[in-house]
């Protein structure tokens, strides 16, 4: 019986333990408004996410929700640029309150991190010079092509599923437009990247060389931001956010500022 109640006693007191551990977990939306800031990882992605060359300064469709977000929880935003290699990394030694790199929430990814509600939709699309005349991607699956792929990203990945003849080359840059560049400069023969991103690119850099897209685009999937795990309260404030301005209107309007079709 003493054996029983000692073993009742000890479920207990670690229950208890685990449920303040939960809610120690669960307080970040308090954590910051206390410290009146909101730390906020970037990762280049064009139009969404980016940095003015000409200022300096984050802008994109992602960086005015934030905005308008941190209005919500009275708080400023501090920017931690980030990669696709240490964004989640960024979340989880908590240099980062909130991740607003347009990150597809994969299985693998869930595990690290919590993702929001899908904020947006982009697929991939192989990208070559005009010049080379391309018509199908296995015209560049060929032994002896190189494709590029920003390192890091989901896009690896991706590459490493199509491609079985072409080599897959990393490129190890937090510019979007980098892999699009090795392009251009013919030191690689293709490139894998995000459709939204590239046409941007393309659209707002009228010195490049003629590109276009090979073949169909391909692995459509939804976008989210992300935060640490266990912050279910942050969690569920931004997905009611996402949705208050997706209802009025505000989430239109800046799609039609910055998706340009």
């Amino acid at each position: 019986m003493e054996r029983t109640t000692t073993k009742m006693i000890m479920a207990a007191v670690f229950s208890l333990a685990a449920a303040g551990a939960a809610a120690a977990a669960d307080s970040r939306v308090e954590d910051m408004k206390s410290a009146g800031r909101m730390r906020v990882c970037t990762v280049d992605y064009a139009p969404l996410v980016q940095k003015d060359p000409r200022t300096n300064e984050w802008q994109g469709l992602y960086v005015d929700l934030t905005a308008q977000l941190a209005e919500v929880l009275a708080v400023k935003v501090e920017y931690v640029e980030s990669s696709w290699r240490t964004f989640v990394q960024n979340l989880q030694t908590d240099k980062c309150d909130l991740s607003i790199a347009p990150a597809y929430p994969t299985a693998a990814r869930a595990l690290q991190v919590m993702f929001t509600d899908p904020v947006s939709e982009d697929g991939q699309a192989v990208w070559a010079l005009t010049e080379a005349g391309y018509t199908s991607i296995e015209e560049i699956d060929q032994p002896g092509k190189i494709v590029g792929v920003r390192a890091g990203s989901a896009n690896e990945r991706y590459a490493r599923q199509i491609f079985r003849n072409a080599e897959v080359k990393p490129i190890v840059s937090d510019v979007q437009a980098a892999t699009l560049m090795e392009v251009t400069t013919k030191r690689i023969d293709a490139a894998l990247i995000a459709t939204m991103s590239a046409q941007n690119i393309i659209a707002n850099n009228p010195n490049l060389a003629p590109i276009t897209s090979v073949g169909d685009p391909s692995f459509p999937s939804s976008i989210a931001w992300s935060v640490p795990r266990g912050e279910y309260h942050f969690q569920q404030v931004l997905n009611a956010f996402f949705a208050d301005v997706a209802t009025n209107g505000t989430l239109d309007t800046l799609r039609a500022k910055w998706l340009k079709d």
